[in-house]
């Protein structure tokens, strides 16, 4: 799945800054609370406030935790990946490149959205690992030819 071949840091590292943030936000107004205490007007306001202070923490740390491990579960992933790649490709020849593109990566990736990312991100991890036999250019040539092919037969949503 998309989730062993690709961890989105950038999406991480931008969910946790904005929660951090938040959480700064939530301390600063428990701390103008606390100067000016009035417990009268605030005490409602500062209970939930306490308990958003708290949810957003446990929040915090789950997507701390989840980013975690997707990235040992990539990490282990890729391990055995780089194991496995000099038998992917028996010899370098362009009829293991189109049997590659029209049987595993075209079916896909008109599939959905999701398993077209998958297929480009496959692609990607290819070309990183310098994987034995995986000619790009080769690859991209019987990629190009048979999206000319098939586009036309789409769906609408096929073809985004």
């Amino acid at each position: 799945s998309l989730q062993d071949i690709f961890v989105p840091t950038d999406g991480y590292e931008k969910v946790l800054s904005r929660m951090m943030h938040s959480q700064r936000q939530f301390e600063d107004t428990k701390a103008k609370m606390e100067r000016n205490r009035n417990f009268d007007n605030h005490s409602r306001d500062y209970k939930t406030l306490q308990r958003n202070i708290v949810r957003q923490k446990e929040v915090y740390d789950k997507v701390k935790e989840e980013q975690l491990q997707q990235k040992l579960n990539f990490e282990k992933v890729l391990a055995r990946l780089e194991l496995e790649k000099s038998g992917w490709f028996l010899k370098k020849d362009q009829e293991a490149t189109q049997a590659l593109v029209a049987e595993m990566f075209m079916p896909r990736a008109l599939t959905s959205y999701a398993d077209a990312m998958f297929c480009c991100k496959f692609v990607r991890l290819l070309i990183r690992m310098k994987t034995p036999g995986f000619l790009f250019l080769d690859f991209f040539n019987c990629w190009t030819l048979l999206l000319c092919i098939n586009l036309p037969g789409c769906t609408e949503r096929e073809a985004q």
